[in-house]
């Protein structure tokens, strides 16, 4: 494993199923390596439909904070989701006519 991927998957909380292949891991869990995924990949846009889906409360707020740090780094979040964020910035509200 390169050794910047360690501190990752501890910062999202699945450090200690690191040798599982990703077809044993909860949807939670797949949820967090997504966000790995992410950080580990630097982009300047991060592009998420329904972020919070699948996490429990402490999977929802690691994912704000992560949200929020990109945000403050001058990255971009596009979200596509039911629930609030929890980040400053533009939002657009698309409803059914």
């Amino acid at each position: 494993m390169p050794d910047d991927v360690r501190p990752v998957l501890e910062r999202v909380g699945i450090a200690r199923q690191r040798a599982l292949p990703c077809r044993y891991l909860s949807a939670g869990q797949k949820k967090r390596l997504g966000l790995a995924r992410l950080l580990l990949s630097r982009r300047p846009v991060w592009l998420l439909d329904e972020p919070f889906a699948a996490l429990d409360t402490a999977g929802r707020a690691l994912a704000a904070d992560l949200m929020r740090a990109h945000c403050g780094a001058g990255g971009i979040v596009m979200a596509a989701t039911h629930d609030p964020l929890g980040v400053m910035g533009r939002s657009l509200r698309l409803e059914a006519v």
